[in-house]
């Protein structure tokens, strides 16, 4: 029930019924020592050159909405490059460069105005708004130039989680049914979007957003 999204999740988890149940249970069972029984198999053969390793980035409240290293198609985009994520609860783009073993941090510029609040008490965090994005940035992916994209809201009032509703600005033309725009034509958009789309060019070190009247 905490967190903007809360009513949402909450409503989806009551409609297991009785079967909610298993999650108190499965915890309590942990909580009170419990384990697998069997053994896993220790690697053998070519499993035992997989080298997994772990770094922590972010903020101890991020909520790392997406994450993306490259192109699916083309495994050479950006190789051996950043992997970035976007916070969801702080507007923030994360990176992690694992050849360097570094983290980082850059802010997503805004002007758009959130409403969004915690809608109950945290039971590790209490009353502290941990949660206070503005940007809500989310959908991370990079592109065949090795260029972060990703959705935001950098203008207009933003309502509600996710993709929203934003008050403020007008919808440009080429995006409604009816324009000569081949995009429009086949999904035509006569609402502004809550979010836009952000751009991260790690060459130039900027963080730009497509404006409402960009074509």
């Amino acid at each position: 029930m905490v967190g903007p999204v809360g009513s949402m999740m909450s409503s989806a988890f009551h409609r297991l019924g009785d079967k909610r149940k298993m999650f108190a249970e499965w915890t309590d069972r942990v909580a009170a020592g419990e384990y697998p029984k069997e053994v896993p198999p220790r690697p053998t053969g070519i499993e035992r050159n997989v080298v997994v390793s772990m770094w922590d980035w972010g903020t101890p409240t991020s909520f790392m909405h997406d994450e993306s290293a490259g192109v699916d198609y083309d495994p050479s985009v950006n190789a051996n490059g950043r992997i970035y994520g976007v916070s969801n609860s702080s507007d923030i783009i994360v990176f992690l460069d694992p050849t360097k073993n570094t983290v980082g941090q850059l802010p997503i510029p805004s002007k758009a105005t959130g409403l969004i609040k915690m809608n109950a008490k945290s039971p590790y965090w209490g009353g502290e708004e941990i949660w206070q994005p503005v940007a809500q940035p989310r959908s991370a992916a990079v592109d065949t130039k090795g260029r972060l994209w990703f959705g935001a809201a950098f203008e207009g009032t933003l309502q509600g989680f996710g993709g929203g509703t934003s008050k403020g600005g007008t919808q440009p033309d080429f995006c409604k049914a009816g324009s000569n725009n081949k995009f429009a034509q086949y999904f035509p958009l006569d609402e502004p979007s809550g979010k836009q789309a952000g751009l991260y060019d790690p060459k130039t070190g900027k963080v730009s957003y497509v404006t409402r009247a960009s074509r």
